[in-house]
């Protein structure tokens, strides 16, 4: 591994650190997730606040992971040309981070969704949230199975 992949490698981790932090804390801000549009607009600014900065740190850690999918091949020399992000899910999976590869799938979409989407009816913004929050669990597990794979594997030495 040349020193560029460490320093690559070592930046996502760090990144993902902080964005399992980032995570919690905003679904902490956020507290009980909006049953419908009517507990959505009585939101206070607090908690309108907290909304965004999690579908951002969801967006966010899903880029990192994507990131690390895409890193970790190259780092165990294995050819890459002509894969699509299932692909590295896949990979991922073969390796014991995801469990599922076509699982991951509903994350991508979501967080395209959250890059590109600015919905303003509120009820297609509480559904983003309501994805986003439903995608933490996932997001936290993912990122510390590679956490977990690339210390034990020795990739981040």
């Amino acid at each position: 591994m040349t020193q560029g992949e460490t320093d690559v490698l070592h930046a996502i981790l760090a990144r993902l650190d902080a964005l399992l932090v980032a995570l919690d804390e905003d679904a902490e801000a956020l507290g009980t997730l909006p049953r419908d549009t009517t507990e959505f607009a009585a939101m206070d600014r607090g908690r309108r606040v907290a909304s965004r900065a999690l579908l951002k740190s969801v967006e966010q850690t899903e880029d990192q992971l994507a990131r690390l999918f895409r890193l970790l091949p190259k780092l165990m020399l294995v050819e890459t040309r002509g894969w699509f992000a299932q692909d590295h899910a896949n990979f991922a999976e073969k390796l014991g981070i995801l469990d599922d590869g076509f699982a991951w799938t509903a994350i991508i979409r979501l967080r395209n969704r959250l890059v590109h989407d600015y919905p303003l009816a509120p009820e297609a913004q509480l559904d983003l949230l309501t994805q986003a929050h439903a995608a933490i669990p996932l997001l936290t597990q993912t990122a510390r199975s590679a956490q977990s794979f690339v210390a034990n594997g020795g990739l981040s030495q």
